[in-house]
């Protein structure tokens, strides 16, 4: 089972705070499973698991995570990151 994120977490890079840390840090972030996923797709197509649809899987991961990853950086840059305004 995993254990999300509830609340937000004021810090620069919210996940270098380990959870249970200090900064409010208390689960998993979306963005960190979908890279668990990532990098266990890519584990299977360097195997004998290679195809097609885990291809396609892993470039549709791939672009989730940019798109999670550039609204990090609007929120930094807009001064929103670790609080519920301008989501």
């Amino acid at each position: 089972m995993i254990r999300w994120q509830d609340g937000p977490v004021a810090h620069e890079n919210p996940r270098d705070i380990p959870s249970g840390g200090p900064g409010g840090r208390n689960g998993a972030f979306l963005i960190e499973v979908l890279e668990v996923c990532e990098d266990r797709l890519e584990f299977y197509q360097q195997g004998r698991f290679e195809c097609q649809e885990n291809a396609e899987a892993l470039a549709e991961l791939r672009a989730c995570i940019r798109a999670l990853n550039s609204r990090l950086e609007r929120r930094k840059l807009s001064g929103t990151l670790g609080t519920h305004q301008g989501t």
